[in-house]
């Protein structure tokens, strides 16, 4: 959800604009900057959208507030700005964007949407989780609360959901964020090399085999990310849990103990409570591994997501997505979450002409 003060003093434009602003967004009406001024010691806002610049006693100190908070001010005039208004408020405000009088508000909106990812993306470290739902809002605040302290963390969610990302966004949030993050997909790392791979190996161990730190070791001041962990074998979870426990483990052909400092992060795109009762997952390990739990919410259920999800991955190529082809996008149900969309969004891109997306263009496979 975004909060956004909109200062407009023309009532046709008022009217129209308030139809347009996304429902989930919080959106302050006013004519004047007063008004403004105590909304913004009161709450928090992401941005201010203003019609025109006026000469007010009150701008002085309704720019300073703007300034000291940093909040993004969006101008898009009702009448053609002159030369000395723009360089006025180019010096007065430190965080302004121009629009033409003639700029639709779509524009406008996809604008105050990618300045405002942009800056949460630098000043959260969320990366590439792009979301305006409540759903998904609500999520980034657990992870800002979690990334807090140090305890294992396991996040569920659908394939393509972007569970990788969450971890990072958990890493990076936190004291361990300028250290090593190691991803590793479970059901990639064969049986019989398990041991070698997380625990370590010393030279001669077995034939030809080379000194090598595990992935514990290696990641030791970081953090591990196990995804697809429910495809961990039986015997494997057992050595798992103890390494965990004593955050020790023991490099094969060696018999003393190797301490190490890694954060657990693990993912699964299944109810890992249904794997216990089929005795196909460790109680004692699940119980392990999930003191902490984030649960990511299908595209399906987020979709005024799909929006700025689409505006970022485009945002590199000069494609316009037209109104009957973002109608048979949102209308899909996503079965493969944000890979999917990702996947037909660029395919999309591919074999459109013009450099429009037309429906025929939008291929679901």
């Amino acid at each position: 959800m975004l909060r956004v003060i909109f200062i407009n003093s023309n009532p046709e434009r008022n009217f129209l604009v308030k139809r347009l602003f996304p429902q989930n967004w919080k959106v302050r009406y006013t004519a004047g900057v007063s008004d403004s001024i105590g909304w913004l010691r009161k709450e928090d806002f992401d941005c201010v959208l203003c019609d025109f610049y006026r000469e007010e006693k009150s701008n002085t100190f309704f720019f300073e507030i703007l300034n000291n908070t940093n909040i993004p001010v969006f101008i898009w005039p009702t009448k053609k700005i002159s030369q000395n208004e723009f360089k006025i408020l180019k010096t007065e405000l430190r965080n302004c964007y121009f629009f033409n009088n003639s700029d639709t508000f779509e524009t406008v909106k996809t604008e105050i949407i990618s300045h405002t990812f942009e800056n949460e993306k630098k000043h959260c470290f969320f990366d590439n989780l792009i979301s305006i739902s409540p759903a998904m809002e609500e999520l980034k605040k657990r992870i800002v609360k979690y990334a807090g302290n140090d305890f294992p963390v396991l996040i569920y969610g659908e394939s393509g959901t972007g569970k990788e990302l969450v971890a990072r966004a958990v890493h990076n949030l936190s004291s361990r964020g300028d250290n090593i993050f190691t991803a590793v997909n479970m059901s990639s790392i064969p049986e019989q090399l398990a041991e070698s791979e997380f625990f370590g190996v010393i030279k001669g161990a077995y034939t030809d085999a080379c000194q090598r730190k595990g992935l514990f070791c290696s990641s030791t001041g970081g953090s591990i990310f196990l995804d697809e962990i429910e495809t961990t074998p039986i015997y494997l979870q057992a050595k798992l849990l103890r390494a965990i426990e004593t955050k020790q483990v023991t490099p094969l052909g060696q018999d003393t103990p190797v301490n190490f400092d890694t954060r657990i992060i693990c993912a699964s795109n299944i109810n890992l409570r249904e794997l216990i009762s089929k005795k196909a997952f460790r109680s004692d390990f699940y119980y392990r591994i999930c003191v902490l739990t984030l649960e990511i919410p299908p595209l399906r259920e987020r979709k005024e997501d799909i929006v700025p999800i689409l505006e970022y991955f485009t945002k590199d190529v000069e494609t316009y997505i037209s109104k009957n082809a973002l109608d048979k996008i949102l209308n899909y149900h996503w079965p493969g979450n944000v890979r999917e969309l990702k996947n037909c969004i660029e395919r999309a891109v591919a074999i459109s002409n013009n450099n429009v997306i037309h429906p025929e263009d939008i291929i679901f496979v």
